[in-house]
């Protein structure tokens, strides 16, 4: 199996800075991972509540790239 098709059983849900998540769920076979900085109360402009499951593969949650 090549890398290509690891990534293709991955789930990645891409959110803007200023975004506070919260990650459930569960997988099988993989991880849940929130990769973006917890952002405090008072300067949270949105919250995405992401419940996720997967038998092969991960769910990640991250902040989009700026350029």
């Amino acid at each position: 199996m090549n890398a290509l098709q690891k990534q293709d059983r991955d789930v990645d849900v891409i959110v803007p800075s200023g975004t506070h998540v919260e990650l459930s769920g569960g997988v099988l076979r993989g991880d849940l991972v929130n990769e973006v900085p917890v952002i405090p109360a008072t300067e949270r402009q949105r919250t995405v509540r992401v419940h996720g499951h997967s038998v092969l593969g991960d769910v990640t949650v991250r902040l989009t790239e700026e350029t």
